[in-house]
């Protein structure tokens, strides 16, 4: 159990931190609903489930 013999002399890796961009939540809910609305139109479903489907989306990603 343990760190195996063969790591301990290695080094740490230094975390590099990428910088983070700001998409405003406007654009954010618009791609999601052009990704949902693309998803119905590849799969060959018909438009009418989009509010539903949205709704269900939306109540998934939920935090809590």
């Amino acid at each position: 159990y343990g760190l195996h013999p063969m790591f301990t002399a290695s080094q740490a890796v230094a975390e590099v931190s990428l910088p983070q961009t700001s998409t405003p939540l406007s654009d954010r809910i618009i791609n999601s609903e052009a990704m949902l609305l693309g998803f119905l139109a590849e799969k060959s479903l018909p438009f009418s489930l989009a509010t539903d489907l949205l709704q269900l989306v939306k109540e998934m990603s939920k935090d809590g």
